[in-house]
């Protein structure tokens, strides 16, 4: 794994990809030899720029996230058929010449795409709305500064160029030809409203944790603007290809109070939101006028909401479905034979927070113990059937992740788990409430494995399910669990997989640990520009993490599933579960009408 950590970037990262493919063409790759980790470079040293023109090819996305990718070969074909047409005519038999056949890799304008997905959005206000059903609609409809493309790699979006001017000053220069949905012509002022937006703290936005360090935004002319910071901070231009860095249209929040709805929705994206049904879909329109020139290829996207993967399933069958997300291994394996399968090694990871609140789960020991007590490949196995990769505190993608093998807790030992808590006061065992929703059914399957597991050092497990939403309150809020099964995905630096979720003063500190010393460790990565020394901050917080603070117990990151009709073409695998990718899809026929 490699060590090299940008300096000024942070760390930015690398997966494979495969593209239209089944599963059993997958496993024979990897029976071949190609499904080891391919780990590409990371993005631009310290004042290099992502290429100052966005190449349309460079346009898929990939980013992300919630978190990251691994392990998966790499595919670097198009996922439309990129043979030419074989032209037998003969130039003297012009008369009785056959009409040619269009070429199969043009894309065809029009039509609707009608996608089926499992979770109903939030909101749309890209500052406010973390959920990833959220982010997977708005990021279409609004665009940032950067963004991360196919291999992870940060290149420009709504940014032309920009500079390094020393460790706290980033001066950027916008495109001069990009329009608001409604006409309003984007211009540095909108970069340094929805900056300053973000980092407001009446707003209390989450993205302040990203970009806190700002201290002051100046706008130098209509199409350049500089950033100076309080102080270095290493993953800064990663933060800014985040989904959620989206430049808005300040009117529209002056005449709606926030972004949340759809009548607010302004963005600069490749679609148009113009309806949502709460729970049932959302429908977005192409942007004619969108900067590209290019995209989109499809005029509409019907966004299908359907908990029920059973109804996707159908949809789909039924020709009501031009393409469906499944989570179930079950459903692709056999839906691959009916249907052309995207498979995608997402940089997701299923893990349970444990909170670091409740008494016994306060003593660190006591977390040890549990993690000792676990054999993660069985979550594996269970949920996924094997598919997948058991993971750290940064999923095996990531450069500056260590492997597994290097964790002692992550060894099953059933007797050390035993041993730690009689030493502890805890050798007759005890009681604890986990909670998780069945929008996931890995989730509820992970329950089920911990719940069994845990009997053998007498800890019983009462498990909850409740409704999405509510658990999201739940572990925002009240948190009021002392296990809860979740999926955090992609993160564009290490800084975004602890900082977050371990730090004290993080608003996303779920499991509630609070240590000192952790908490200086995270300031040091966050703040330490030199590349090996940035590592062996993230080594020893890695380690700690898993064998000494235990805030959570990690389990394994897995497949999406995406079968499609014939007719969907050029639809981009993304591992960080972008869906940016629909500005570029194309159906062969057309679509629907």
């Amino acid at each position: 794994m490699t060590r090299e950590l940008e300096q000024q970037l942070g760390t930015v990262k690398s997966v494979a990809r495969f593209g239209k493919t089944t599963r059993r063409g997958f496993m024979k790759l990897v029976g071949a030899g190609a499904g080891t980790l391919a780990l590409s470079g990371l993005i631009a040293a310290c004042g290099d720029e992502p290429e100052d023109e966005v190449d349309d090819d460079e346009e898929e996305p990939v980013a992300a996230t919630d978190d990251d990718t691994d392990d998966a070969p790499v595919d670097d074909e198009d996922p439309v058929d990129d043979e030419d047409p074989v032209d037998d005519e003969d130039p003297d038999d012009t008369d009785d010449a056959v009409e040619e056949e269009p070429d199969d890799d043009e894309p065809v304008r029009g039509g609707t795409f009608r996608l089926g997905f499992d979770t109903s959005p939030e909101g749309f206000d890209p500052h406010a709305a973390t959920n990833f059903a959220s982010m997977n609609i708005y990021e279409n409809v609004y665009e940032g500064l950067f963004e991360f493309d196919e291999e992870l790699e940060l290149i420009n979006m709504l940014a032309e160029s920009y500079e390094v001017v020393d460790d706290v000053t980033y001066q950027i220069t916008i495109r001069d030809d990009v329009s608001f949905h409604d006409g309003k012509h984007l211009t540095a002022e909108d970069v340094k409203y929805s900056y300053e937006r973000m980092i407001d703290p009446e707003n209390a936005f989450p993205r302040v944790q990203w970009f806190g360090r700002i201290e002051d935004v100046e706008v130098d002319d209509d199409y350049t603007v500089t950033f100076t910071l309080d102080e270095t901070f290493a993953p800064f231009l990663s933060y800014m290809g985040m989904q959620g860095a989206a430049i808005v249209d300040e009117n529209m929040v002056d005449e709606h109070g926030d972004l949340m709805q759809v009548e607010s929705a302004n963005g600069t994206g490749p679609f148009k939101l113009v309806s949502y049904e709460a729970d049932r879909e959302a429908r977005l329109e192409a942007f004619e006028d969108h900067w590209s020139g290019e995209y989109p290829y499809i005029d509409e996207i019907q966004w299908m909401i359907q908990s029920d993967e059973s109804s996707r399933v159908a949809a789909l069958r039924a020709d009501e479905a031009d393409m469906v997300r499944l989570f179930d291994v079950q459903n692709a394996m056999v839906l691959e034979d009916e249907f052309p399968l995207y498979q995608e090694f997402v940089t997701s990871r299923a893990l349970t927070i444990v909170n670091c609140r409740n008494e016994p789960l306060d003593n660190p020991r006591v977390r040890q113990a549990l993690s000792y007590a676990i054999d993660r490949q069985e979550f594996l196995e269970a949920a996924m059937f094997g598919e997948g990769q058991v993971t750290g505190f940064l999923p095996p993608s990531d450069p500056a992740s260590l492997d597994v093998s290097e964790f002692e807790t992550f060894t099953h030992d059933v007797d050390r788990a035993l041993e730690i808590l009689e030493e502890e006061g805890y050798g007759d065992g005890f009681s604890l409430r986990l909670v998780g929703s069945p929008q996931y059914a890995m989730d509820i399957s992970n329950a089920e494995v911990l719940q069994n597991q845990l009997r053998a050092i007498n800890v019983d497990i009462e498990i909850e399910q409740l409704e999405w939403g509510t658990l999201l309150d739940n572990m925002r809020t009240d948190r009021d669990f002392d296990l809860m099964n979740i999926i955090f995905t992609f993160q564009p630096d290490p800084d975004g997989y602890i900082y977050q979720y371990f730090h004290t003063d993080s608003s996303n500190n779920h499991s509630g640990i609070s240590v000192p010393e952790l908490d200086d460790l995270i300031d040091q990565g966050r703040t330490t520009v030199d590349p090996d020394e940035r590592q062996e901050i993230y080594d020893e917080l890695q380690r700690r993490l898993a064998d000494e603070w235990v805030p959570m117990l990690t389990y394994f990151v897995y497949f999406q599933n995406f079968p499609a009709q014939e007719r969907v073409q050029n639809w981009s695998m993304v591992p960080s579960i972008s869906y940016k990718g629909l500005r570029q899809v194309w159906l062969t026929d057309g679509g629907v009408e």
